[in-house]
C-alpha cells in the first residue's frame, strides 16, 4: 500500500505507518507465512523493494519446506529404529 491512510482494510498493529508492503511465504502452494513491512513515510516501497523481499520469502519458503521435511525423515527413521528393536526383542 502506497499510502496507507487511504485504505480502509489497513490494521494498524504497534503503530501506524503510512506504507506497507506484504510478500507471502509460499512452496509448492503451501502458505508458511507473510513478511509485512511498514514503514512512516508515504510512496516509501518501491518495486526493488518488492524484488528483494520476494527473493527473501523464497528462499525462506524452501528452507522451510526442508526443515519439514527432515524433520519428517528422522521422525520416519526414529520409527524404523523403534520397530527394529522391537522386532529383535522378540527374537530373544
Amino acid at each position: 500500500m502506497p499510502d496507507t491512510s487511504q485504505d480502509p482494510r489497513y490494521i494498524v498493529d504497534d503503530d501506524s505507518r503510512l506504507s506497507e508492503i506484504c510478500v507471502p511465504i509460499v512452496h509448492e502452494d503451501i502458505l508458511y507465512g507473510v513478511i509485512d513491512c511498514e514503514h512512516p513515510s508515504k510512496n516509501f516501497f518501491s518495486k526493488r523493494h518488492l524484488k528483494m523481499l520476494s527473493a527473501i520469502a523464497s528462499v525462506c519458503a524452501i528452507k522451510i519446506q526442508s526443515v519439514r521435511a527432515n524433520k519428517e525423515l528422522m521422525e520416519k527413521q526414529s520409527k524404523l529404529i523403534q520397530v527394529r528393536e522391537e522386532m529383535l526383542e522378540l527374537k530373544l
